[in-house]
């Protein structure tokens, strides 16, 4: 008996050997004879499994369709996108624009927000005095103070969306501070508010914010950028939909000749830039020049026609009219009690109340100066 159950024992072992082999292994040999073997991988399950996430790219059709990156999305799940641009001047700035969603679940991707601010000792007092002067201290174009992400949702991104149509009761909101969600950039300050929607959809925006500064005088430069997103929901976890786009975030693979094409034009868009702005400044310089010139010569005028009417009126109390010689172009004053007056070649002069033949004579009549002659 012993000897049958033995016997049954090595041949299960046998075949259980028989049906849980391994593949077989391809050897090969490097050229200082170290044997090693090319292998398959051994997935049980793998008729069974299906990948959570697949694929997708971004395009953009304004350099002829170039990859812009590679995204993974859940799998089963619609996807659109887009990629524009907005220019600051001569600047182009992508807008790229990613929406996924299945039957109950959506997720978007905004476009990211560039913006700059400058803060210190000169730029405060200059905005002090521009605002003493009654000047609008209205910010320019991409111009606006660093924010943390709620509060930037709530004062720029949510009446954006307000004016786009998107409406929600707010119940809640929070800030998450930094994390690390972009395995290709530094990390970011992170926040969301979340409510409620007319239609009983669960929504959430979400917004990340990266700052950097840079210090020259006394004074702080911000270069800064926000990047929402937003999720709904109709009965799934908002917290769920979280994991997805930080998932989305950190699997993207961003397209280097893209990248490359694209600060060049922004290379070449600052530039262009800085020469319009130059332009500018001297047509503007120009302008405030001439507007200068302009009032001084006013005032000059003005200065020389008091002194006129100065003179001419000490000439009248003092009975006596200025005149000029036409011979030698020099000008005297003569008693005003006559009409007619003339001069010689001698530099004499003559005066009578009656006209006089002064040709005959050999004289030349002398006139009388207005006052805005002298």
């Amino acid at each position: 008996m012993e000897k049958r159950i033995s016997f049954i024992l090595v041949t299960c072992l046998i075949c259980s050997s028989c049906f849980n082999q391994t593949p077989a292994q391809k050897a090969f040999t490097t050229e200082s004879g170290v044997e090693y073997f090319k292998i398959t991988p051994v997935n049980a399950n793998a008729a069974t499994q299906t990948a959570a996430f697949t694929g997708y790219e971004v395009v953009d059709p304004g350099i002829n369709n170039m990859s812009v990156m590679i995204v993974q999305i859940p799998a089963g799940w619609q996807a659109q996108q887009s990629v524009t641009r907005i220019w600051n001047g001569s600047q182009p700035i992508p807008q790229i624009y990613l929406k996924m969603s299945d039957a109950s679940n959506t997720i978007e991707f905004l476009p990211s927000a560039p913006y700059y601010y400058a803060d210190g000792p000169t730029t405060r007092s200059l905005r002090q005095t521009a605002a003493s002067m009654g000047i609008p201290q209205q910010y320019q174009p991409f111009e606006l103070p660093p924010m943390r992400p709620v509060q930037y949702i709530k004062q720029v991104l949510m009446p954006y969306l307000q004016q786009n149509g998107l409406r929600f009761q707010l119940n809640g909101e929070r800030d998450l501070g930094t994390q690390k969600q972009w395995l290709d950039l530094s990390p970011s300050e992170h926040g969301y508010v979340e409510g409620q929607m007319a239609d009983g959809r669960k929504i959430r925006v979400e917004c990340a914010i990266s700052v950097n500064t840079t210090q020259m005088n006394g004074e702080v430069y911000y270069n800064w950028t926000a990047s929402p997103s937003i999720m709904t929901t109709t009965s799934g976890d908002l917290e769920k939909l979280y994991s997805t786009i930080k998932h989305v975030r950190q699997t993207r693979k961003v397209n280097p000749e893209w990248v490359a094409q694209t600060s060049d034009m922004s290379r070449r868009g600052n530039i262009s830039n800085r020469e319009i702005a130059q332009r500018d400044y001297e047509n503007v310089m120009a302008y405030r020049n001439a507007v200068s010139n302009m009032h001084k010569q006013v005032m000059e005028e003005r200065g020389l026609s008091t002194t006129r009417n100065n003179e001419a009126f000490r000439d009248a109390l003092g009975g006596t009219a200025r005149f000029e010689n036409p011979r030698s172009g020099k000008r005297i004053n003569l008693d005003d009690s006559y009409k007619y007056y003339y001069t010689d070649n001698l530099g004499n002069y003559y005066a009578s109340n009656r006209p006089i033949d002064f040709k005959a004579r050999g004289w030349t009549e002398v006139k009388r100066l207005e006052n805005t002659e002298y």
